[in-house]
């Protein structure tokens, strides 16, 4: 039996750090082609340069949903959480005044896992914010319908033994 209807996919931007090498998890889970624009530890400054990117994905290549990756593993994250050994990136003196800013409510999280997850959260709600601030984004918005959203990386860590 033929289709009657062909059913259109929204094509989706995610914003990642390529170090967590999430690109194949995505593309197994959203079947839809996605694209993606990295930066270190997530954390994306929105200059001149990724505004012309993200405007050409959504007037060229049709992109209708920016998806802001939450990801509570981050080593940035659990290092401001935690410090064990801070690399004094820029991301992480954002992560920091995030955290200085909204500490007691990361603190009132009672794990380990569940402060990252807060923050990682917080960390992408800031960056929608600083996007949909940029004026030739906020049009985007509004001509071509486009959705953001965050989505939180759940994967599980990966145990290593030594041996």
């Amino acid at each position: 039996m033929a289709w009657l209807f062909k059913f259109r996919s929204t094509k989706r931007l995610f914003l990642l750090c390529p170090t967590w090498f999430l690109e194949p998890k995505l593309r197994k889970e959203y079947k839809d082609n996605p694209f993606f624009l990295t930066s270190l530890g997530g954390s994306f400054s929105f200059d001149r340069i990724q505004i012309q990117q993200i405007k050409s994905l959504v007037c060229d290549k049709g992109v209708r949903k920016i998806c802001i990756v939450a990801n509570p593993q981050c080593k940035f994250i659990q290092n401001i959480i935690k410090p064990e050994s801070l690399y004094s990136t820029t991301t992480e003196e954002l992560l920091a005044k995030i955290y200085h800013k909204k500490y007691d409510d990361i603190q009132n999280e009672k794990s380990f896992k569940d402060k990252c997850l807060r923050l990682s959260i917080l960390h992408a709600e800031f960056q929608i914010a600083v996007l949909r601030s940029k004026p030739d984004i906020s049009s985007l918005f509004e001509d071509y319908n486009l959705e953001i959203s965050i989505v939180i990386n759940h994967t599980p860590e990966v145990t290593r033994t030594k041996g």
